[in-house]
């Protein structure tokens, strides 16, 4: 007999979990990975995880800078990053259509070649996050800088709120990286992942041995995201998106002054959709 949590709400039939609308009559469900995250073992492990943590930085007497900390990264935002290259190719569609793909449907659609046999073996790992429905995942992380992880690309594209919160969720870390330290029995951990409203909690459980007594506001961003050039020591809240994601579901972009003038005419158009292009100084990049 189906849990009454796989019933549709509508008809009563029961559905699958990688569904987002119901087999028999269409009802639309959700994305399933916030329903993941919805799940009650999910959030009361998440709960007490964070608990603990709370309870660990009172005994250091640091509880309030914890408290700080969960505030900020409740605010924090979804940040994507693309190659410059990606980026010209996404806004050279038609308006209206600026499709910014995934990874699997660029290799689907033959785009671009998939990446070599040994990450294609590791990315079947994504399955124990996303049981047949890993294909409509898309990828970012939570950022406190609007800059996001410069191992996936140059540019960072700061996705609106209003755009992903319904069917977005973030997982305590790189999808891929964390699957592959289960052993294939192992049964999946609950409380790694949480909804988009409950981000704030899953920071604090994932983090909360990094922030000490002397750590202040303007340390945050760095204990949220570490970025590192090589992606593999990269790290960072993931957050998960359902679905399709288009280019006008973009609030603003970040990139590198060093940029600006020799890709102007990409920074153009973005603006001439208004889409805000914002540059940064940063030393380490080079042209």
């Amino acid at each position: 007999m189906a849990d009454l949590a796989d019933l549709c709400p509508n008809c009563g039939h029961d559905y699958a979990p990688h569904v987002d609308r119901c087999e028999n009559c269409h009802h639309d469900l959700g994305a399933p990975n916030v329903r993941a995250a919805m799940a009650a073992g999910e959030r009361a492990a998440l709960e007490k995880r964070c608990r603990d943590a709370l309870e660990y930085a009172a005994s250091q007497g640091y509880r309030h800078i914890v408290e700080d900390f969960r505030r900020h990264a409740a605010r924090s935002r979804a940040v994507i990053c693309k190659n410059i290259g990606a980026v010209y190719g996404i806004a050279a569609q038609a308006r209206g259509s600026w499709l910014i793909s995934s990874y699997h449907a660029q290799v689907a659609g033959g785009s671009r070649a998939p990446d070599g046999d040994d990450w294609d073996f590791a990315r079947a790992h994504e399955r124990r996050w996303f049981p047949n429905y890993s294909d409509k995942i898309q990828y970012g992380a939570l950022s406190l800088t609007d800059t996001g992880l410069s191992g996936w690309g140059e540019v960072s594209l700061v996705l609106n709120e209003t755009a992903i919160r319904g069917r977005a969720s973030v997982g305590e870390e790189n999808a891929v990286h964390f699957a592959q330290r289960l052993s294939p029995a192992e049964p999946f951990p609950k409380g790694f992942r949480a909804t988009w409203d409950e981000r704030g909690e899953l920071c604090v459980a994932k983090l909360f041995k990094k922030v000490e007594a002397t750590t202040g506001e303007a340390d945050f961003a760095g204990i949220l995201m570490s970025t590192p050039g090589d992606r593999d020591e990269a790290n960072f809240v993931e957050v998960h998106i359902y679905g399709t994601l288009l280019l006008e579901g973009v609030a603003c972009v970040r990139v590198a002054r060093v940029y600006e003038q020799e890709f102007a005419s990409l920074w153009a158009t973005l603006g001439s959709r208004n889409i805000r292009v914002d540059f940064f100084d940063d030393e380490k990049v080079q042209a």
